[in-house]
């Protein structure tokens, strides 16, 4: 938060502004309807009005300078008006009726709606840069309650601000120092103050439009003039009732629709504990007939299935035999001739190696017989003529 001192200083500026603007009207033109500023402060003083006399002087004043320093007017009276609404200051009702005198019924509504709007914004502001933490410490109370109130009306927070701008429950400065703290929308509350004052400001236009056509508290008691504050009086009742109207419907609707909400939502779950029941009943009904069905249906398959499979095994067991005992007769067939005829080649090829082999075994034989016999005959000969020579040997 900002320090507190800048508002001092922001308020110190803004007084010095207006005072100089106060004093110091342009010269020139229309020497008629030129005013010196001695004229001004002779003739009245150039304040905020706070009477019925000090009101129709300052617009007697403003109207004839008006004439022709119509700017400097106007920017005399939004400099004014942004200053009481923006610092929070009591009494724009006087600007108001001001307003319809200086600037006529349509263009003084217009220009006040809006002035009330932008200097509402700008103490908006200020309370949300400077005051946030005073304004909880000395108004509790008051804070406390209105957020309550606007925690009850979330759903509609915009009308409920319009409701409390027209039927003020609580002072509209208190309103523009509390709403940033109670966290109310900038452009929520712009169009709050702008339509929510748009009855008091038109009631305070119009009644400055009747009494800058009178010149004494007499006149207003004449039959003309009652009846156009009558009507002005009984329009903005109008406009009250059908807001308090609204919101009263709205307030009825609102319950009703919560009631209802309660009803429907208590049927709604009767309907599906009865719905739950019911299609439990009827799931768990349909569960127990498919699963006779399904069983009576499976028993019939496997009778079929086996009778099928039966037929159907004993047809492959026969045909399998046939074509096993034509296979193995034929097998057997074969079997016979082609052993025959390899047992028959067999012997033959047995019987020529056999006298293959045995002929040559009797040749080898005979030939490794007379081989050794003639060997045996040879080393046996030798010994003997060995032993033969050395028994000689011995004998002589």
């Amino acid at each position: 938060m900002a320090p507190v001192w800048v508002v001092g200083v922001v308020f110190l500026v803004s007084t010095m502004w207006l005072y100089w603007l106060s004093v110091n009207p342009p010269n020139g033109g229309n020497p008629e309807v030129n005013l010196s500023q001695t004229d001004i402060r002779n003739k009245t003083e150039v304040n905020f009005p706070t009477s019925f006399e000090e009101l129709t002087a300052l617009a007697s004043l403003l109207k004839h300078y008006q004439t022709l320093h119509q700017n400097y007017v106007l920017l005399l009276f939004c400099s004014a008006y942004l200053y009481k609404q923006t610092f929070a200051i009591p009494g724009s009702v006087f600007l108001n009726v001001l307003a319809g005198a200086l600037f006529g019924s349509f263009n003084g509504v217009i220009l006040v709606c809006l002035l009330t709007a932008i200097g509402a914004t700008f103490c908006y502001l200020l309370s949300y840069t400077f005051g946030y933490q005073y304004i909880k410490q000395y108004f509790p109370d008051k804070t406390h309650k209105l957020q309550q109130m606007i925690n009850n009306n979330t759903h509609s927070l915009f009308f409920f601000l319009l409701f409390v701008r027209l039927l003020p429950m609580m002072p509209n400065w208190f309103l523009n120092l509390a709403s940033p703290v109670l966290n109310i929308p900038l452009h929520l509350f712009f169009l709050s103050v702008f339509i929510g004052l748009m009855p008091y400001n038109f009631i305070c236009v119009e009644t400055g439009c009747i009494l800058s056509e009178i010149s004494s508290m007499e006149e207003i008691f004449t039959s003309w003039t009652l009846c156009k504050l009558t009507g002005t009086v009984s329009d903005f009742c109008l406009s009250g009732i059908d807001v308090v109207f609204k919101q009263v419907s709205d307030f009825c609707l609102s319950g009703i629709d919560v009631v209802f909400k309660q009803v429907s939502d208590f049927c709604l779950s009767g309907i599906d504990v009865v719905f739950k029941q019911v299609s439990d009943f009827c799931l768990s009904g349909i569960d127990v007939v498919f699963k006779q069905v399904s069983d009576f249906c499976l028993s019939g398959i496997d009778v079929v299935f086996k009778q099928v499979s039966d037929f159907c095994l004993s047809g492959i067991d026969v045909v399998f035999k046939q074509v096993s005992d034509f296979c193995l007769s034929g097998i057997d067939v074969v079997f016979k001739q082609v052993s025959d005829f390899c047992l028959s080649g067999i012997d033959v090829v047995f019987k020529q190696v056999s006298d293959f082999c045995l002929s040559g075994i009797d040749v080898v034989f005979k030939q490794v017989s007379d081989f050794c016999l003639s060997g045996i005959d040879v080393v046996f000969k030798q010994v003997s003529d060995f032993c033969l020579s050395g028994i000689d040997v011995e004998l002589h």
